[in-house]
């Protein structure tokens, strides 16, 4: 379909403009005898769409496969210039691996009448690094030392938009060169010593799991082991897992008749385990509910295998588990419940990571989850000590409060307020809830109302792209009244929006201090041409407020409103600010002063 070099003359020409734009991979410490998967990295100080790549191995590395990276989403093409599902890859006698990338818009190449193709694909990576953008998979052959791997990268730059064409920067193909050091880690060396197997101490928590390390010593490399453990009474061994020391091993356990667990661990092809001292296995233990205090674990009758078939037996050896207790809502874990653990747990569900934090002392509810309501009864705890209650959230019932809000019209740059209400029949103390802004639209100065007047607000953007809203009170107020509106923000458009504001995770704290989850909701948004203030001469603003045409006129004069049908009416207004009940609702021009808006009338 394509031919590659014809592809490559117009994709592949790169400015001096774009000499830091670039491919590279980091040095690396490897182990002999092993095949390993690394990133390759790009830095590009340019707006890209294409590159190619040319990867030079030194003798005793070879390439197993090149495969894109969570940064390259993009389409490739093969020798004959066809589009292919897979990045191709080109092997020499020179051990070379190419992978060649262009991004386009499909249907958008054609020919620009010298057989050359160009390409009016939308710009793939802005400037900035990459972490992902080739995942390579190496061999490192056992005795290689030391080397280079060489990366030789091409760029190429398009527009923006459709129609914008790559650069063409004549006959000169700017190549720039990383350098990847690659080196094999020492042998380690046989340490001073008898063989041994030793156990950490560790902490958890009552009814939670710990992962707890067990190394190993060995004055010569070790093939195999097997070694009995033994747990407290009402412990449970979940698993066993080898550390980066192993090879092609085998593991195993089973309890015995005694209770203990015994692991047993060897190679088919009496391989060794990696080095002389360090991590051998995990083991992950769950603890039971009410197991609160110090405990012993304990491995006995350990062999080791050395020279293949010699065995060696190891001491006994033991660690302390610490088991330890928590108290509802000191989060920090400090004794006690303060102020402190309220803040602590506002970051936490505000998505801010706070440290230390101790998420089942937070979990007031025992739900699993941190919110609001968890918030509202730690800050009950601090009021009233002797209040130690924990409430499981209960299933939604008949609840018909809602919360609500009405859409907005707002023309490109411009800032609107939006305001959403509460309908309540049960008192609220606290709320938490959820916003998705569609692309373009910016939101911004969150205040309640009076309504909520004592109470904190917080807000935050989560991870997700959602911003979260947090509204509670340090004296467990609650919300004035019964109807109306609770929380405002400010929105602005910074381009045409094609989406509503959505509202979810709306989750109301009863000042019984249980907690009712209220319907998601969305508040329309309309920005595609119709003008939401339109500002005349003279001080004359039209604009909508719901189903009302609001007219704020300097002098007296006739207003005419008509709708997308040609249906008419004139309406006589005063200086001042005039309301016109509108007859219908969509889109409706408004003639006044002889100048015209147009307008969007909610239902």
């Amino acid at each position: 379909m394509r031919n590659l070099l014809f592809t490559l003359t117009a994709l592949l020409m790169a400015s001096t403009a774009m000499a830091d734009s670039y491919l590279y991979m980091d040095d690396m410490i490897v182990q002999g005898g092993q095949e390993i998967t690394v990133p390759i990295k790009a830095s590009f100080d340019a707006r890209l769409n294409a590159f190619q790549l040319d990867v030079t191995y030194p003798e005793g590395v070879t390439p197993v496969s090149m495969t894109a990276g969570s940064s390259l989403n993009v389409t490739y093409l093969n020798a004959a210039g066809i589009e292919t599902t897979t990045p191709p890859v080109y092997g020499s006698n020179e051990m070379v691996s190419r992978f060649v990338a262009a991004y386009s818009v499909e249907g958008y190449w054609s020919p620009n009448g010298d057989g050359q193709y160009e390409s009016y694909g939308a710009v793939k990576w802005e400037p900035g690094t990459y972490e992902d953008m080739i995942q390579l998979t190496l061999n490192v052959e056992e005795g290689f030392s030391e080397g280079d791997i060489i990366l030789e990268s091409q760029v190429a730059s398009g527009e923006d938009a459709r129609g914008g064409t790559v650069r063409q920067n004549g006959d000169h193909m700017v190549l720039f060169t990383r350098v990847c050091h690659i080196s094999v880690e020492p042998e380690p060396q046989p340490v001073d010593g008898d063989y041994m197997l030793t156990m950490d101490d560790a902490e958890v928590l009552c009814g939670k799991t710990v992962v707890i390390p067990v190394s190993m010593t060995n004055a010569e490399l070790v093939t195999a082991f097997q070694t009995d453990l033994y747990l407290p009474e009402g412990f449970e061994l979940q698993d066993v897992v080898l550390s980066s020391r192993k090879r092609d091993h085998n593991l195993m356990y089973s309890t015995r008749e005694d209770g203990a667990v015994r692991i047993l661990c060897y190679s088919p092809l009496l391989s060794s385990f990696g080095g002389y001292e360090g991590e051998l296995f995990n083991i992950t233990v769950s603890v039971p509910d009410d197991a609160a205090g110090d405990y012993t674990l304990e491995l006995r009758k350990s062999l080791l295998t050395i020279d293949s078939y010699t065995e060696v037996q190891c001491e006994n050896t033991t660690s302390t588990l610490h088991v330890k207790t928590f108290t509802p809502g000191d989060v920090n874990g400090d004794g006690q419940v303060t102020v402190t653990d309220v803040v602590l747990t506002a970051q936490y569900i505000l998505d801010l990571n706070p440290e230390p934090f101790i998420l089942e002392a937070a979990d007031m509810t025992g739900d699993g989850e941190i919110t609001v309501t968890d918030l509202v009864l730690i800050t009950r705890i601090i009021l009233d000590p002797n209040y130690i209650d924990l409430m499981y959230a209960p299933a939604r019932g008949e609840n018909h409060d809602a919360m609500s809000g009405q859409g907005i019209n707002l023309s490109v740059g411009e800032t609107r307020t939006v305001a959403i209400a509460l309908d309540n029949e049960v008192d609220y103390t606290a709320f938490q809830l959820d916003l998705q802004l569609p692309d373009g639209l910016t939101a911004s100065n969150f205040s309640v109302t009076d309504r909520a007047g004592s109470h904190t607000l917080n807000t935050s953007v989560l991870d997700n792209g959602k911003q979260r809203v947090m509204c509670y009170s340090p004296a467990l107020a609650t919300i004035a009244g019964n109807k109306g509106a609770v929380l405002t923000f400010d929105v602005t458009a910074s381009c045409n929006v094609g989406s509503d504001i959505m509202v979810d995770g709306i989750e109301m704290v009863g000042a019984d201090y249980r907690t009712v989850y209220l319907d998601s909701f969305a508040i329309g948004v309309n920005s595609s041409g119709v003008t939401a203030v339109k500002e005349m001469a003279d001080a004359l603003r039209i604009y909508t407020d719901g189903h009302d045409i609001i007219v704020e006129s300097p002098v007296a004069q006739s207003v005419a409103v008509t709708d997308l049908v040609g249906r008419s009416y004139t309406v006589n207004v005063i200086a001042g600010r005039n309301v016109i009940p509108a007859r219908t609702s969509g889109v409706v021009i408004v003639t006044a002063g002889g100048k015209s808006a147009k307008l969007m009338v909610n239902e």
